[in-house]
């Protein structure tokens, strides 16, 4: 799978050859669904995708272990996951 564009994923932008990895993360994970989501969302020419709290929390821990190209997703995810269990808005 390759696609042309990048892609606005929860807020960050990933690089439209990174996509399909975090695809396979998502679903290696145990997130079929969210990797499903990106997956329609991107079949639809679809540039952003929103996700639910629990939706960004998979996210970040199909990502955990942070590749370079994850970094900014990861990072921009966890301090918002962080927050929100803070009770800050």
């Amino acid at each position: 799978m390759w696609w042309r564009r990048d892609v606005n994923v929860a807020g960050v932008t990933v690089s439209a050859r990174h996509v399909p990895e975090l695809i396979t993360r998502l679903r290696a994970a145990g997130y079929p669904f969210v990797a499903e989501k990106v997956e329609r969302a991107l079949g639809l020419r679809t540039v952003h995708v929103g996700f639910d709290a629990a939706e960004r929390e998979a996210i970040v821990r199909a990502v955990d272990d942070k590749p370079p190209y994850f970094s900014e997703l990861y990072r921009v995810l966890r301090a918002e996951i962080q927050r929100k269990r803070q009770g800050e808005p």
